[in-house]
């Protein structure tokens, strides 16, 4: 597991029509992750987004051979 990056409080911002809530700059760097690349989102009363790399999305949407 990788070491405790922090904690942070972040505002909603307006992106066109919708909302987003950016990233640390440190945290896209610990996992290596650039613009574009796929976020898992699970939610209920509490948030919980996880980064997901190509072969994990293959494997959820069962093409585990598609490229």
């Amino acid at each position: 597991m990788p070491e405790y990056l922090g904690k942070d409080v972040r505002k909603i911002i307006r992106v066109g029509g919708s909302a987003a809530v950016t990233l640390p700059k440190e945290y896209l760097e610990a996992h290596s992750l650039k613009l574009g690349d796929k976020m898992e989102l699970n939610f209920n009363h509490i948030l919980n987004i996880e980064p997901v790399n190509r072969a994990e999305i293959r494997k959820k949407l069962g093409k585990e051979g598609a490229r």
